[in-house]
Formats: C-alpha cells, sequence, structure tokens
C-alpha cells in the first residue's frame, strides 16, 4: 500500500481524529469505533496476536504455555498453570524510574481464588500464594519497593515488595466472575482502585520513601504464587488518570483503545535501496527487492525463501544501509498459502543489528508469529508493527523459522520496512515538535 500523504500530515490526521485511526490491512483502510488512549502511555500489552508493547519499546516473551484467548477487547492471554508468564524487555532502573505517581489499568478475568492478606504499610504475605497478575519488582532494604497487583475472583491487592516485605497496602474484597476493568491509581505512594469506571477503595500510604511501577514480569509472583484466568490491555501510565479518562475506557468497552497506525509501505522506509550481503537462499529473481532496489521500486511483489527445507528452518537475510540508521520501530507484512498446510508461512520472527562496538549480530526483536496467518483480503497474511529500543547500525539481519515441511514451503514476505524515531508508527497519537 502507497501513501503519498506526506508525514507530518499524516501524523497530523491521526491525532486530530484518534478515534477514527486506521487499521493499515492489505490496502483497506479500517474506522475503529474506540476511545483515544490517554497521554503518557509507558507499557501497553493489548495481547492481540503478540506479546508486543504497543506503548513503547518494552515487548514480551512468553514462558510456559500462553495462549491467546478472546478477550475483552480483540484477544488477551490466558494463565492456567505455574509455569505461564510474560516477561517484558524493561531493566530495573527503567521500572524505578517511574516512582510514586502512576496508573495501571487492564481487562482481567480470573478464575481462582486468591488468599487472605490484610491491607497495610507494614506485614509480609508471602507464606501464601498470592495470584500475581502484576509483579512487584523487589525493592531495595531500605527506602523503595515495587508495586505490583493480585487478582483473583474474590479480591484485589495491591503488593508491595522489598526484603521480608510483602504487605497489600490496598486490599478490596469483591466477587469477580467475568471481564471486569480494573485501574489503580497510585499518588503520592498511596494507591486508590477503580472497578468498572467506579472508585471503590483508597489504600494506605507506602511507608517506603520510594514506590515504584513494575511491569517485568505478567501473570506469575515468581515463586509467591500465580495468576490464574485471563488478562487484556494490561496498560501502565506515567501519571494520575483522572476519572473522566478510567470511566472512558471502561465505557468503551468491547472497543478498548485505539491502536496506532500499522503502515505496511512507506517512501520514508529507512531499508529502502539498502544492499543485501547475505542469504541462506532465496527463489526470487530481485534478492535486493525487498529493501527498494532500483530495479524494483519500492518493492518487487515478495521475497521468497528456498524450498524443501524441514521444519524449524531458519531461513535468513543480511543488508547494509547506505548510511547508519537509527531503527526505532519497523513493519513486516508475510503472505501464505492454505492453513492445512502452512505454506510460505514462519512462526517465528527475529531481527538483528550488527552493533558498532563489538562487530556482532545482536537481537533487537525475537518474538513467535502465530499461525495460520489471518484471512486479510482473502489471502493469508501477516502484518505487524513493533517498537524496538533505538539502535544506531548500518548492517541488519532478519531471521524466518520455517513453519510447516514440504514442497513449497520457503516463508513470503511482502515488507520489510524500517524506520527512524518520529515517523507515523513512532508517535500515533501524542504531537511531537513539528
Amino acid at each position: 500500500m502507497n501513501l503519498s500523504t506526506p508525514r507530518r500530515g499524516l501524523r497530523h490526521l491521526l491525532r486530530t481524529s484518534p478515534c477514527l485511526a486506521m487499521l493499515f490491512a492489505g490496502g483497506v483502510a479500517i474506522a475503529q469505533t474506540c476511545v483515544a488512549p490517554p497521554s503518557g502511555r509507558v507499557y501497553w500489552l493489548a495481547a492481540d496476536g503478540d506479546l508486543d508493547d504497543r506503548a513503547r519499546f518494552y515487548n514480551g516473551f512468553a514462558g510456559g504455555d500462553v495462549p491467546f484467548v478472546p478477550g475483552k477487547v480483540g484477544e488477551a492471554v490466558n494463565f492456567d498453570s505455574d509455569q505461564d508468564v510474560v516477561a517484558t524487555d524493561v531493566t530495573t532502573d527503567e521500572q524505578r524510574a517511574l516512582e510514586n505517581t502512576f496508573t495501571w489499568e487492564l481487562w482481567a478475568r480470573p478464575t481462582d481464588t486468591t488468599p487472605d492478606c490484610a491491607e497495610g504499610a507494614e506485614g509480609n504475605c508471602s507464606g501464601v500464594a498470592q495470584r500475581y497478575a502484576i509483579f512487584p519488582q523487589h525493592g531495595d532494604f531500605s527506602d523503595d519497593a515495587g508495586l505490583g497487583l493480585v487478582i483473583g475472583t474474590n479480591a484485589i491487592c495491591v503488593s508491595e515488595h522489598a526484603s521480608s516485605h510483602v504487605p497489600c497496602l490496598l486490599r478490596y474484597d469483591t466477587l469477580i466472575s467475568d471481564w471486569t476493568h480494573i485501574a489503580v491509581v497510585v499518588e503520592d505512594r498511596r494507591p486508590r482502585l477503580y472497578v468498572n469506571g467506579v472508585l471503590v477503595r483508597t489504600g494506605v500510604q507506602s511507608a517506603r520513601t520510594h514506590v515504584f511501577a513494575s511491569w517485568d514480569t505478567i501473570g506469575s509472583g515468581r515463586g509467591l504464587g500465580h495468576f490464574r484466568g485471563d488478562l487484556d490491555e494490561v496498560s501502565l501510565y506515567d501519571r494520575v488518570l483522572t476519572d473522566a479518562e478510567i470511566q472512558g475506557i471502561f465505557a468503551a468497552g468491547s472497543n478498548g483503545k485505539c491502536k496506532p497506525a500499522c503502515e505496511i509501505e512507506s517512501h520514508f522506509d529507512a531499508f529502502e535501496h539498502a544492499q543485501v550481503t547475505a542469504t541462506s537462499g532465496i527463489l526470487s529473481n530481485i534478492p535486493d527487492g525487498l529493501f527498494g532496489a532500483s530495479n524494483a521500486l519500492p518493492e518487487v511483489d515478495s521475497l521468497l525463501f528456498q524450498d524443501n527445507m524441514p521444519d524449524g528452518f531458519s531461513h535468513s537475510i543480511e543488508w547494509h544501509t547506505a548510511a547508519p540508521v537509527e531503527l526505532d520501530h519497523f513493519s513486516l507484512s508475510g503472505f501464505a498459502g492454505q492453513p492445512s498446510t502452512f505454506q510460505r508461512a514462519f512462526r517465528d520472527f527475529k531481527l538483528f543489528a550488527r552493533d558498532t562496538g563489538t562487530g556482532q549480530f545482536v537481537p533487537v526483536y525475537d518474538s513467535p508469529v502465530r499461525t495460520p496467518y489471518p484471512v486479510i483480503g482473502g489471502d493469508y497474511r501477516l502484518h505487524r508493527c513493533a517498537k524496538v529500543r533505538p539502535r544506531v547500525a548500518q548492517d541488519f539481519r532478519a531471521q524466518f523459522i520455517q513453519h510447516g515441511e514440504g514442497p513449497f514451503f520457503g516463508p513470503r514476505v511482502m515488507e520489510l520496512d524500517g524506520f527512524a524515531p518520529d515517523l507515523i508508527f513512532a508517535d500515533a497519537f501524542e504531537s511531537p515538535a513539528p
């Protein structure tokens, strides 16, 4: 899909009409009836077929078996064993930087109870396994503690964690039998809880000097207890959400928050006119067509990897850009045949950049791809956009793990575009400097 609208004008369109944000799929723009996501987003697990972060670059990966199931908004992630966990690419220092005032909000459908734990600024509830939807990162020994959420069919707890210190700063007993919207506003170290848009309880203020938001472990308490049930739209903000904003998200229901646009073809692609330096074997007539070769503008119809490789074979392509690129996000499009055969499909995508210091390729993105691909425009197509930690590089490598075995099974890649910061997907709703 070619977009001739200047990038600034297209960003302006999305900013001024966020509830008309477009999902570009198969060349068709589909309007959503959704609510504009509040500003200040730090983390957003939409869980719509992947574990990517829709707010920044804290993309996740699954431990155990964490399937996607029908959610409140699109799809959700399911946790039904002690091995199930979603781990995110966030450091302890990044979590500690978000301290004292912040907001979580999410949809939850728990399937098991959580044990009693008295509300208070001191105590230790780690003696019994709590249902940790968001694990509270361990603070230090003196003045700070991580905060997380416990959610069961019988109660909600805002949990604090430091050395021999795991109390519930807020405990609210309530019956939860279906999808329920939960928002926790932490302001000056004191949490208050909203259930389905209504303020239901204010907890006690932490006795620690600093409390910080946790989001490195979703659905598990790392041995202190595990969530049971489904989670959807897990979101974190670096400020207090207002009552009206929380009520607006709840009122949107299954329409949810508007997602950023996923641009599949762009003339602002930082990979265009790159030089292919190595491949694992391809059948395409124009090896560098994927990157807008001069004889294939902007790209050929697809890049086709070699056939007759076994299931799980890692197909790859490496390329060199004309100048260093600050890679901020990418878009990927693939095509597959009938779902019963998985022809042309891949089940995992990895993107690497060469580190200028060590000279080695280092991973910048690694995520499974669900097969069969969804049906878009009558074909089975994969469309994925994701942000990555900004990295300056000139040499890149992509790997596609083949799904299926037999003739005509080399993966087919339609587009792989890279973008620098401040392009449309980098900030689809908030206004950067013009």
